[in-house]
């Protein structure tokens, strides 16, 4: 069974792993299906593609970059 399967919900995911469009997108809507309402998504190296900022208005919430090229997003 799947790690976040297992989990159920999450408070937090960070992305730090291969930074594809394509892939950054799968882990953020992955992660966002598990995250609890509050709960904090954050990535690394946001500035490599336009992954975290069209998932960010995808799910309509407004992302904060809290160190280049660190960004985060809550879920509300």
């Amino acid at each position: 069974m799947p790690l976040l399967e297992q989990l159920g919900k999450i408070n937090m995911f960070i992305h730090d792993s291969q930074h594809s469009y394509e892939n950054m997108m799968f882990e953020y809507i992955t992660a966002w299906n598990h995250l609890k309402e509050g709960g904090i998504l954050l990535s690394d190296d946001t500035n490599l593609n336009r992954a975290f900022i069209d998932f960010s208005a995808k799910v309509g919430s407004k992302f904060i970059r809290l160190l280049v090229p660190v960004s985060g997003i809550r879920k509300c």
